[in-house]
Formats: C-alpha cells, structure tokens, sequence
C-alpha cells in the first residue's frame, strides 16, 4: 500500500535538521522540499562544535572524509576563570574517539551546510529558496501554507525545521505565545594570523565570567579563531541596537575588546532557555 503522507514532504528551513532530514529519507527514496527564506548564498553562520554522536552521524550520510577536510579536531576542552585566565579544569576529548572516526570537531558552519546541500541535490531533494513561510494557505487542509510573497503551496506532509522564531509552531499552535529570548551571544571569526600565537589555547576553552561567559576554538584547519560570548538579556537591550552599542553592554572584557577588534566578521543573535 502506497502511503500518500510520503509523496510530497515539505521541509521548512534550510539549516542542518532540515538537511539531515532531507538527506536521510532521500536514502530511503523518499523525496523531499526544502522551503528556506534567505537566499543559498546567504545561508551561513560562524563556527560549530559537533560532538562524536553529532560527527557518528555524519559519517552515516556519506560524509564523513569529505567533511574532514574543512574540519579541525577538538582534542581537549579547558574551563578558566575569565578574570585571571587561570585554568580550573582540562580533559582530554582524543582518548574517546574511535579510529579512523570524526569524532570531536569544529567547522564552520556554512561550509558543513554547503556539503550537505550537495549532498541532498545529488539524492534529488528540491530546493525554494527565498521562501519565507508565514501562515496556512486557503485551505488548511493538506499541509497547505504559503510564503510572504503570496504565492500558495502544498505538501502532504509539513515539517518544521526553522528554528527559534518557527512559522511552522505558529500555523500548527497559533495559540501559543512565542518564547522571549533570554540571552543575547555575540560571535565572531579572528583570523589566527592577527593573533598571538602564545594567546591561542587548543581545543575548546570556555572563560567563566560574572553573568556571562565566553567560547573560543580554532575551525578551516587553524585559520580562524571562532569566539561566542553570552550574557543575559537587559531590559535596554533592543533588536535595533547597532554592533557598538551591544559590545559596550558585556562590560569590562579586555580579552573580548581584543577579539572584536581583530575580527574579521561579527555577528549577534538572541538565545532561549528551551
């Protein structure tokens, strides 16, 4: 018996679920289509940690030696007091990887999402870009939905892979207030080469502030220096506020004031409890 739920799948979003999810019923011959609202050149981000259930899974899609090549192992994890750069704890990530796997890495994530683009379009997964999903369609029927620009889609089966801000929550729980952030993270990329190298720890060191804390590990095979820096939300923070004036909110933060300065890009985005 032919199950009709399976004949035309649409998938919201365009991040690493969605084209897991793609890739992953593709193998099975179950084809689907990626609905995303930026456009493919725009689908970025700045660096990931993947852990070895994360990297055990690429691997499983076909992907683990292509995806070696643009990642750098993650052989150790310090936390360290922010103020004094003192370490307060070190362990080893190596001593757990099985060999010949990923196992702990870092990457950049745009250049993870461009492989597992390839990778989906080679199993024959369609792609929408600049599609931004906003409500059902006229008939809510069917997974009907349509994008801001008007026109209408439908699907006969809907996923949800679009993140925090979710259109997808919103048509199947439209009742549901949307979750209000509750930290604000500031990252950037720090080609290493502006750095001291004595200054550049290996692996991925976390420096424990007050109220807030700061991520660095190296991603494109030591090039860049990827840094994230979280604190929580401030009753004057607003969405509009420009770069500056968010920087100027993490307080006294000599060591974040160099990174930012270095950077080669830098970016902020809104944090939720879950």
């Amino acid at each position: 018996m032919v199950n009709n739920h399976l004949e035309n799948i649409a998938i919201v979003g365009c991040g690493l679920a969605g084209l897991t999810l793609a890739i992953s019923l593709a193998e099975k011959g179950i084809t689907s289509t990626i609905y995303e609202r930026e456009s493919e050149e725009n689908l970025g981000g700045m660096g990931i940690q993947i852990t070895p259930n994360g990297s055990e899974i690429l691997a499983k899609l076909g992907l683990q030696e292509t995806v070696r090549k643009i990642s750098t192992p993650c052989e150790q994890i310090t936390i360290a007091d922010g103020v004094t750069s003192k370490s307060l704890f070190s362990m080893e990530l190596s001593r757990y990887n099985k060999e010949g796997n990923l196992g702990y890495i870092a990457c950049h994530r745009g250049e993870l999402t461009k492989i597992l683009c390839v990778r989906a379009r080679k199993l024959g997964v369609r792609f929408c870009f600049e599609r931004n999903i906003i409500l059902g369609g006229s008939s809510t029927e069917n997974g009907n939905f349509r994008s801001r620009d008007g026109s209408e889609h439908s699907s006969s089966l809907l996923v949800g892979a679009d993140g925090y801000s979710s259109s997808i929550s919103q048509i199947v729980n439209p009742t549901v207030k949307k979750a209000m952030p509750d930290f604000i993270a500031l990252r950037g990329l720090v080609p290493t080469v502006s750095l001291d190298k004595g200054g550049i720890r290996s692996g991925v060191n976390l420096y424990m502030y007050p109220a807030k804390h700061l991520v660095t590990y190296c991603i494109d095979k030591g090039k860049y220096l990827n840094f994230v820096v979280v604190r929580p939300l401030e009753g004057k923070d607003s969405r509009n506020d420009d770069l500056e004036t968010v920087t100027s909110r993490f307080g006294n933060f000599p060591f974040l004031e160099k990174l930012i300065s270095q950077a080669s890009e830098v970016r902020t985005n809104y944090l939720f409890k879950g």
